[in-house]
């Protein structure tokens, strides 16, 4: 294994099985540069530099809120992105709120 592969980091996002949007992918946007697309049920791993980065999820006009993460060398953050509350403040979030339509969290387990 070489020195850089051992000071890397890895940023792992999750999409859980949920209806809203299944047949559709959520592009993945680190430090404002594209780096991916996730469809529904999914995991990606992401190798990034270690330090902060900003992570934000996409589809159609509709994101989440930009979410900070820090990770250092060797390490791994784990996040999972989907959809925001109920139908209802979803419909609404697409409208009044189009950067809380999606949500990105730590992953659980």
């Amino acid at each position: 294994m070489t020195q850089a592969a051992v000071q890397g980091a890895v940023i792992t996002l999750q999409r859980p099985a949920e209806a809203t949007n299944a047949a559709r992918r959520y592009k993945i946007y680190i430090d404002d540069v594209k780096v991916g697309a996730i469809r529904v049920g999914k995991t990606i791993e992401i190798p990034v530099a270690p330090g902060q980065h900003r992570i934000k999820a996409k589809i159609d006009w509709c994101s989440s809120p930009e979410l900070i993460v820090t990770v250092g060398p060797g390490q791994r953050a784990a996040l999972a992105v989907g959809t925001s509350g109920s139908i209802l403040s979803m419909l609404a979030n697409q409208i009044f709120a189009p950067h809380k339509y999606l949500a990105l969290t730590p992953a659980q387990g």
